[in-house]
């Protein structure tokens, strides 16, 4: 019975960085087929190319992150800076279309503020997207139903 040969770790690397351009723009079958007629020597069963593919698109997948991770800190940065000299020129609308601008960058979404009423009190201010619930908390106030 013999031993399949095992690629050292740095042939795999190097056969996984091989493929790291081709995952975002070839099939499965593609990848196989290239790997097939242009490594002939790598010897390679489907199963072995499958696991190389899988790796390429695991790093194409961080290096994506790391990219976008990056923009976001740029963009961040830009929008700070523009907010600063909006700010000086007591430009508040900009101020304010930047903050969202921001807030959008990070997912964050806007809330509507609502007054809680307890006793014809007002007692804790919350937030909430509900603009039909802020209309209906506004109109008990002025109503003190």
């Amino acid at each position: 019975m013999s031993k399949e040969k095992k690629s050292t770790d740095m042939v795999v690397k190097y056969r996984v960085l091989e493929l790291v351009p081709l995952v975002t723009t070839m099939s499965r079958q593609q990848i196989l087929q290239y790997v097939a007629n242009e490594h002939k020597d790598w010897d390679l069963k489907d199963r072995q190319v499958d696991n190389y593919i899988a790796k390429a698109k695991k790093i194409v997948k961080e290096q994506f992150k790391k990219h976008k991770e990056i923009a976001a800190a740029s963009s961040l940065t830009n929008y700070q800076d523009l907010y600063r000299k909006s700010y000086s020129k007591e430009d508040y609308r900009t101020c304010n279309s930047i903050q969202e601008n921001i807030d959008s960058l990070f997912g964050l979404k806007k809330f509507d503020p609502v007054a809680e009423i307890n006793n014809d009190k007002v007692n804790v201010v919350v937030a909430t997207k509900d603009s039909d619930r802020f209309s209906e908390i506004m109109e008990q106030m002025v109503n003190g139903n």
